[in-house]
């Protein structure tokens, strides 16, 4: 083999090494930004999930109380507890059915006749799912993490019993 062949491929290696180097480098300093915001968009992804629970949860409630009107609060409560979804935590579950019937009257429930609207209004803190830090201040940039996911309300028509 001719001596200057040897010689170049020798450059070529060094250039291979410098341009390694320099990879590394730059992985080095977008590593931490890319995990950052894979790591944010899980959070987020939680989040979603958690409300879409609660969405799906209270239409189901909703269904559910236009075909048995004639329970209680207490009783409503009971079956939401016992048919919760498993990405929510009842614990940090608020309910609220309007018209409200705390007791019934000749086994009716008088608030709740058929035809009657019946407005179901569910809020959420996912704070107990939430990982990351909520409160990020870097220099000049603030920003805050809601740990409030938004109510829902439905609405439903009771029907003939």
């Amino acid at each position: 083999m001719h001596p200057a062949s040897r010689v170049g491929r020798g450059r070529v290696c060094m250039a291979q090494r410098r341009n390694a180097g320099q990879a590394l480098v730059e992985l080095a300093l977008t590593l931490p930004v890319l995990l950052g915001v894979v790591a944010v968009l899980f959070q987020l992804g939680v989040l979603f999930v958690a409300y879409m629970s609660i969405v799906h949860a209270t239409r189901d409630v909703g269904r559910w109380v236009s075909v048995h009107p004639d329970t209680t609060d207490a009783d409503i409560q009971a079956h939401i507890q016992a048919n919760m979804p498993s990405t929510i935590s009842g614990q940090n579950l608020s309910v609220q059915v309007t018209p409200a019937c705390a007791t019934l009257s000749n086994g009716r429930c008088t608030q709740r006749p058929a035809g009657a609207t019946v407005q179901i209004h569910m809020s959420y803190d996912p704070s107990s799912s939430v990982f990351l830090p909520t409160r990020i201040a870097w220099g000049f940039f603030n920003a805050s993490v809601p740990l409030r996911l938004p109510p829902y309300d439905y609405f439903v028509m009771v029907e003939q019993h």
